[in-house]
This record gives C-alpha cells, structure tokens and sequence, in this order.
C-alpha cells in the first residue's frame, strides 16, 4: 500500500484482523501491531494488555453511540407519525363533539 502521513504508530484492532499480510503491511509502514492473535495460530506475539484494553473501551462507546443513534431516529419517527395522524384523530374527534352548525342563508 502506499504511504500517507496518517500511517499509525501503533494498529488496534480486533481477532478478525489476525492475518500475516495486515501485520506486515503495519510493519512496513513503521507502525506496531496490537493485534491478539486466533487460537489457532501456531505463534501467538503477545500482545499489550492496556493498549488493547483501551481499544475495548473505544469499541464499545462506538457501539453506545450507534444505540443512541437508533433510539433517537426511532423517537423521530413515532413523533412525525404522531404529528402526521393527531390532527386527523382531533378533526374526526371533534367533529363527533361538537354539533355541527347549520348552513348560513
């Protein structure tokens, strides 16, 4: 991959990302990768465990955002609903109210 100014000095990232060519890439752009690895993997480097504890944390306020997000379109959309149907509910609800007036002559 080509080289930008935004290269990490150090790559957090999750199991899935557990693979000799992302790790190499990291390297060869003068970045350190903090990636545990699979079970499965015959050498397992180790791995910082305050780096990647902090990258848990950062995951997760993510995924607490997202929630947010969800929540609010999901209040947005009751209320324009709500706002569409509540004039129709008052008109037929007051129609059923009050008399109606008798036609001006």
């Amino acid at each position: 991959m080509e080289e930008r100014q935004s290269d990490p000095g150090t790559l957090l990232a999750d199991h899935g990302y557990d693979s000799d060519a992302i790790r190499q890439d990291v390297r060869d752009r003068g970045g350190q990768p903090e990636i545990p690895t699979k079970r499965n993997r015959p050498i397992q480097p180790s791995v910082q465990r305050p780096l990647y504890v902090l990258r848990n944390r950062i995951e997760r306020c993510i995924n607490r955002l997202k929630k947010c997000r969800r929540v609010a379109a999901t209040v947005l959309l009751f209320t324009a609903l709500l706002g569409l149907a509540a004039p129709a509910a008052l008109t037929s609800i007051a129609g059923a109210v009050l008399p109606s007036r008798p036609a001006a002559a």
